[in-house]
């Protein structure tokens, strides 16, 4: 008898109950220096309760209410250096939230792979040391590699360079031209500008610091460069939090590339200096 009315009392409840706007957090997990995913990733997120994915292929997914978050990703490599990495969200409204992480290991974790009195027969400390510091000269070095080759190319390129007035033969000429990078021939001066400030920054920078780096170009003007770069395959953005990371690719560092469309701004001054004022006549 008492069936029906509980049947009754539970459809009101449901019906009374309000709506929950779901929204859907996402992302993928990757290597600070190499850019590649890392599959097997654990990431979790402080909800109550807590939840944990193990994403597989490194590509994430919970599906949360809105509030503020903290996403904590941990991957292990093969070498037992741990990678981590924290983000906090805040879901607003229903939707789609899409989140790279970005996971690097710190300095502590690769002192910590052998402790000092837990040397393994015939090592001695000497050669753990020699092999942490070798390994952190590895993935601190790159940046430095590539400036190295910058300032080379420079001054190749200024010894080739004779000064005015020294009677160098003329046929020389094409030579020297045919020894410039493609891309310095096609990209304007802001492009250029920027792919030098990435080369010469370990070829990695959050926009803002390119902004900040850059002083004499906009920020909207920054932006739209870095978009076009990107679509003809000199870099690649990667979003984090509210920012970008802007990371060269291997097109951006040498190759053949796409001239940048020159905007109507920069065109109006050379079409002016081309103009010459009409003489008066004697």
């Amino acid at each position: 008898m008492q069936g029906p009315p509980l049947n009754a009392f539970i459809l009101a409840i449901l019906l009374l109950s309000p709506a929950v706007n779901a929204a859907t957090l996402q992302g993928t997990a990757y290597d600070l220096f190499t850019l590649d995913p890392l599959p097997d990733t654990i990431i979790t997120l402080n909800t109550t309760p807590e939840q944990t994915f193990v994403a597989k292929n490194a590509v994430y997914s919970f599906d949360v209410e809105p509030g503020t978050y903290t996403l904590h990703a941990v991957y292990k490599d093969g070498a037992g250096i741990t990678y981590t990495a924290d983000e906090n969200v805040r879901v607003t409204s229903e939707g789609t939230y899409t989140i790279d992480l970005i996971l690097s290991p710190s300095l502590d974790e690769l002192e910590d792979l052998t402790p000092p009195g837990d040397v393994p027969s015939g090592q001695s400390p000497t050669d753990n040391f020699m092999l942490l510091t070798g390994a952190i000269i590895l993935l601190l070095g790159a940046g430095g590699l590539y400036a190295f080759y910058r300032m080379r190319t420079r001054v190749q390129k200024e010894n080739a360079t004779p000064p005015s007035g020294t009677g160098v033969n003329e046929n020389t000429a094409p030579s020297i031209k045919e020894e410039k990078n493609p891309v310095e021939e096609k990209l304007d001066e802001y492009a250029l500008e920027v792919l030098d400030v990435l080369k010469r920054s370990g070829n990695r920078l959050t926009q803002k610091e390119i902004r900040e780096k850059i002083t004499r170009i906009g920020e909207a003007k920054i932006s739209l460069i870095l978009s076009e770069l990107e679509e003809l395959g000199y870099l690649k953005k990667i979003k984090k939090g509210r920012g970008n990371i802007v990371v060269l690719k291997e097109k951006g560092l040498a190759g053949e590339n796409q001239p940048l469309k020159e905007s109507q701004e920069d065109k109006a001054p050379q079409e002016g200096e081309q103009r010459e004022p009409p003489s008066l006549g004697a």
